[in-house]
């Protein structure tokens, strides 16, 4: 429980926050590149939360429940980012990363593992599987968010990638 009340203490901060940039103060979400996120939890509590919460930091998220879900959603639309657990039905997280590395190559979107599957050993596997941050659940919230600003960087910083990204074959 812990996680949910720090996501909803930051919700109601990105919240605030929102309402002072009626008066001049813009949030730093709002002047960043919007990100399109995909989040991908067995646990739908854990989806909604991270939607609720990217989505007032002004990024577009799509919420899946498995690994299989995930690369559908990719093949329709790439993400700019994708924040996955690791013990998913179907196709696990470590799964899912090594089919979106082989989809996109030099253009793969962030990889996020955000699970309880968090030792040594798990992050060095997920490393293998091509996840660029491993984090353990509960989530910190800033952790990630920090690490959804270098996919920000990164999106503006390399358009070209981008868009080849967004064109991958289905």
């Amino acid at each position: 429980m812990p996680a949910m009340h720090q996501v909803a203490q930051r919700g109601h901060e990105s919240r605030s926050s929102r309402r002072a940039s009626a008066f001049g103060d813009e949030p730093k979400s709002a002047a960043s590149h919007r990100l399109r996120i995909l989040v991908a939890d067995d646990e739908p509590d854990t989806v909604i939360t991270l939607t609720v919460v990217l989505e007032e930091e002004g990024h577009e998220v799509i919420g899946v429940h498995d690994g299989v879900e995930v690369l559908r959603e990719a093949r329709k639309s790439p993400p700019d980012a994708v924040i996955l657990d690791i013990g998913m039905p179907r196709l696990n997280g470590y799964d899912v990363a090594r089919a979106l590395r082989a989809m996109y190559g030099p253009a793969c979107p962030m990889l996020i593992a955000v699970t309880a599957y968090a030792s040594a050993p798990d992050k060095l596997v997920g490393k293998d599987a091509g996840f660029h941050h491993h984090f353990g659940k509960p989530i910190v919230l800033d952790e990630l968010l920090a690490a959804l600003s270098e996919g920000e960087d990164a999106a503006l910083s390399a358009p070209a990638i981008r868009r080849r990204a967004r064109s991958a074959p289905a």
